[in-house]
């Protein structure tokens, strides 16, 4: 049940942030994943790197709810490509079609563990983005938002 409540909540943002981007109206945020209250030490730390604690946040559980969900093809959506995969070598995967393809090392036990365990309130930020796990998920920022940027597997 969780599975497809997180799944079903994904892909809500991201239609949103689809009507958003083609200027249709915009359902209210209640609809959304709930914001939780951030301490001023959290909220200034995302600030003082340029990025809205609020974005950053819906950011962060739309990628959690995607590999919590184990729906390669949900994960796809809230991917930046390239996406930098670095395990004895780094590679890039380029396309969703890619990614799709490497679904069983992306969509692996320890890295749907990692982000499950993430709080957003603990996560190390830096101006590369949002560090999950001991860097296993990175969540990274580019022009449209944050998403998906690089994994590293062991």
């Amino acid at each position: 049940m969780q599975t497809l409540y997180d799944r079903h909540t994904a892909l809500n943002l991201l239609v949103r942030e689809l009507r958003r981007s083609m200027d249709l109206p915009v359902r209210t945020p209640e609809t959304g994943f709930s914001r939780p209250e951030l301490s001023p030490e959290v909220e200034s730390s995302y600030r003082d790197l340029k990025f809205d604690p609020l974005a950053a946040y819906y950011s962060f559980r739309r990628v959690k709810a995607a590999f919590r969900s184990g729906d390669i093809q949900l994960l796809a959506r809230v991917t930046h490509y390239p996406l930098s995969v670095t395990r004895k070598a780094k590679r890039m995967i380029r396309t969703r079609d890619q990614l799709v393809a490497a679904k069983n090392a992306i969509m692996s036990p320890r890295l749907r563990e990692v982000a499950a365990e993430a709080s957003f309130e603990t996560v190390f930020v830096r101006d590369k983005g949002m560090m999950l796990g001991l860097g296993e998920v990175w969540i990274t920022p580019d022009k449209t938002g944050f998403g998906l940027g690089a994994i590293t597997l062991k």
